[in-house]
């Protein structure tokens, strides 16, 4: 949570401390195992959280589109566009996939760690990652 390099917790929540720009680690270890954790930490868009995700879609009429994945299925894709104006409303746009020429995949905005952190720290944040366990209906550690 205090790694001055990885900076975690400005993301990540865990038990109700960090940020929320990244997904929410509470309870994690009941939901993945530690390789789907490894892939994560070293490379992030392998492995890409509904809603933390940027995608370009590239239309049939040539207009380009770009936010985050909220949502995508055989028939949409459906995306958090950017505020123009900081108004801190949620700007959803659905495209039918009927009307796309291209996308791709979509890409996380956390670095890769094993740039950042050593071969040991990423064991142990692996190791402390798989640890967080949901107990008795209530997320944990």
């Amino acid at each position: 949570m205090t790694h001055a390099a990885g900076q975690c917790a400005k993301c990540h929540k865990v038990n109700g401390d960090g940020g929320v720009a990244g997904p929410e680690l509470t309870g994690i270890g009941s939901k993945q195992d530690h390789e789907y954790i490894l892939a994560s930490l070293v490379d992030p868009s392998s492995v890409v959280v509904p809603r933390y995700g940027m995608m370009t879609v590239t239309l049939k009429n040539g207009e380009s589109i770009g936010g985050a994945l909220l949502e995508e299925t055989g028939e949409k894709v459906v995306l958090k566009l950017p505020d123009p104006d900081d108004s801190h409303q949620q700007i959803e746009k659905t495209i039918p996939m009927s009307e796309i020429e291209t996308r791709q995949p979509p890409v996380s905005a956390m670095p890769p760690m094993g740039y950042i952190l050593t071969k040991a720290e990423i064991r142990d944040l692996v190791a402390y990652l798989v640890s967080l366990k949901e107990k008795n209906g209530k997320k944990g550690h």
